[in-house]
């Protein structure tokens, strides 16, 4: 989606900006990490002390473009980018005249600085809606590393304004596509 879009959206529904970036979810997110920088040139913006989550940015220098997450191998979210907090009490009623909810937010997540709210999607996949990300212009920025508390605890990492992830968020993730056995 091309950044040239306007700023305001007068039509129905809510326009994202752009996406944002993806979490994969994997068995070793540090070896995912370092492939993910070796192939693709991504740089790591912040890590947890155990690589249980894994930030890294890309040429844009946004806070992250790609991040991993230790669990099953899948995808645990994907990200639009939106314009303003404003949108994100417009999909607060889309999703409630639809008879849906957010299942987290919205808050201010601690890594990346940027608010957030997250719901399921109609295909089931998790979606993440964000504004306001860190962008990293120091080329010698040293990763951070956080601590993500007991079962991510951590408000200063997770969300800045309280309320922990629920069981839903932790637990969601959908598996890549099932080899066929020949």
């Amino acid at each position: 989606m091309p950044l040239t879009q306007p700023v305001r959206h007068t039509g129905p529904g809510i326009r994202p900006r752009c996406l944002d970036h993806v979490n994969l979810s994997s068995r070793d997110s540090e070896a995912i990490s370092r492939e993910l920088e070796a192939v693709l040139g991504l740089r790591l913006s912040e890590r947890t002390t155990g690589h249980e989550i894994v930030w890294m940015r890309a040429a844009d220098n946004r806070h992250h473009t790609v991040a991993t997450v230790k669990g099953p191998s899948g995808l645990h979210h994907f990200s639009w980018e939106f314009a303003s907090f404003d949108d994100f009490k417009r999909l607060g009623d889309t999703l409630d005249a639809q008879g849906r909810f957010l299942v987290w937010g919205p808050g201010r997540h601690g890594t990346g600085d940027n608010l957030f709210a997250y719901y399921i999607g109609r295909s089931e996949f998790m979606v993440e809606c964000i504004a306001e990300m860190e962008v990293i212009e120091d080329e010698n920025h040293q990763a951070r590393i956080a601590d993500p508390g007991e079962n991510l605890s951590n408000p200063k990492v997770v969300n800045r304004w309280g309320a922990l992830p629920p069981r839903l968020w932790t637990e969601h993730f959908m598996p890549f596509a099932a080899s066929i056995a020949a």
